[in-house]
């Protein structure tokens, strides 16, 4: 493989973690190094320019009722609540994580609330359309923006 060119290599549409990228540091001496792209990607120190759609992946979860809001996704969607509820909302996986939380129907206009782990007494949707944009900092979720009614 030494004497293929890039554009003569076999191309791959997935990325695992563990895969390596060549990399060409004409200040050092070796010039040539590795990274994998974990390491790449889990911590860009430059500014990230988007000049088109910036789309972030992942499946929202989706509530019907109150009940716990996952951490792991970074949507949850609540959709015709059965009824009036408290959520909760675990701590965060580091300082600096976001949150996007919105009702899409509320046809039976229920209330759905969170009064824990929170940095407010309570975020509360009772409209399609509420959303709330959290950050987790310091131990506890604060409201960052949307139009959920927080006390």
């Amino acid at each position: 493989m030494a004497d293929t060119k890039v554009t003569g290599m076999t191309a791959t549409t997935d990325l695992a973690s563990t895969d390596v990228f060549y990399v060409v540091k004409p200040s050092t001496s070796p010039y040539d190094h590795k990274i994998t792209s974990a390491s790449l990607f889990g911590g860009i120190p430059v500014p990230v320019i988007c000049e088109d759609d910036f789309v972030l992946g992942g499946t929202p979860q989706s509530l019907s009722s109150a009940g716990a809001i996952s951490v792991d996704t970074l949507v949850t969607t609540i959709t015709n609540p059965d009824g009036a509820g408290t959520c909760t909302i675990a701590d965060g996986a580091n300082n600096g994580q976001i949150k996007v939380i919105l009702m899409t129907a509320n046809t039976g206009g229920h209330s759905i609330s969170i009064t824990s782990n929170i940095g407010h007494t309570s975020i509360v949707f009772n409209s399609a359309g509420h959303t709330a944009h959290l950050m987790y900092q310091g131990g506890v979720w604060y409201f960052i923006g949307g139009t959920a009614t927080v006390t």
